[in-house]
């Protein structure tokens, strides 16, 4: 193997390995993010972690209390869904930035744990090969 090829094949280990570390930093981030959604009449207010996973629910008025228990599970329900739904935006929205060039972005419509363990095993795949690597 040239010197040229073998410096541009560890040029490219080099690449992976920053893309891998940026993909588990990106991972631990979604953990420690949060999106808060408080309902229009603020009897409510949820919040999700970057993985869509509810971390908080709050009542910052008494407004709840003179709801009926269906309409105040109704306006958990939705105020939830949409918390997941900005985590899920904002997520793909930075996964996309992983993806190497060519490969299109996330529409951020999927299932984030898929994705996320997509983009994770794709690094990995490709960092397997550093045991091919010639000596």
């Amino acid at each position: 193997m040239t010197d040229a090829l073998f410096n541009h094949i560890s040029q490219l280990q080099a690449e992976i390995e920053k893309q891998r570390e940026a993909a588990a930093d990106l991972n631990r981030d979604l953990g420690d993010t949060r999106h808060t959604v408080v309902a229009k009449n603020r009897a409510v207010s949820v919040t999700v972690n970057g993985r869509g996973e509810l971390a908080e629910v709050r009542f910052p008025i008494s407004a709840y209390r003179s709801m009926a228990p269906a309409e105040l599970g109704d306006l958990l329900v939705t105020q939830v869904a949409e918390a997941q739904r900005r985590a899920r935006t904002a997520s793909m929205q930075r996964m996309t930035g992983l993806l190497p060039s060519g490969l299109g972005s996330l529409s951020g419509t999927g299932d984030l744990d898929t994705a996320i363990g997509d983009v994770t095993k794709m690094f990995g795949d490709l960092g397997r090969a550093e045991g091919d690597r010639p000596q």
